[in-house]
C-alpha cells in the first residue's frame, strides 16, 4: 500500500496578560518632559499620533513591547512586568 504523508504544521500559542497601571498616561507625559513628542515617538518606533493618544489616555491598552521601548527611550521604569521578564 501507499505511504502516508504526514505534514507538520507549525502552530503558535498565544498568552495574553493585562495589568492596569493607574495614571500611566500622565506618567508617560511627565517622563517625556520637554523632549519633543516627534523625537520620542521616532526613537520608540511609533507614530506621533500614537504617542499623543497614549499621553492623552485615549487608548484602552498599550502593547507591552511598546511600553518597554518607551521606558528605554525615556530612561524610566513604570514597574510593569509579567512572569517571563
Amino acid at each position: 500500500m501507499g505511504e502516508q504523508l504526514i505534514m507538520s504544521i507549525n502552530m503558535k500559542v498565544r498568552r495574553v496578560q493585562e495589568t492596569e497601571i493607574p495614571g500611566l498616561s500622565q506618567r508617560l507625559k511627565d517622563a517625556r518632559g520637554y523632549k519633543p513628542l516627534a523625537q520620542v515617538a521616532r526613537d520608540a518606533g511609533i507614530s506621533r499620533q500614537a504617542l499623543r493618544r497614549f499621553e492623552a489616555g485615549m487608548v484602552e491598552a498599550i502593547a507591552y513591547p511598546t511600553l518597554k521601548k518607551l521606558e528605554q527611550v525615556l530612561g524610566v521604569d513604570f514597574g510593569v512586568s509579567f512572569d517571563n521578564d
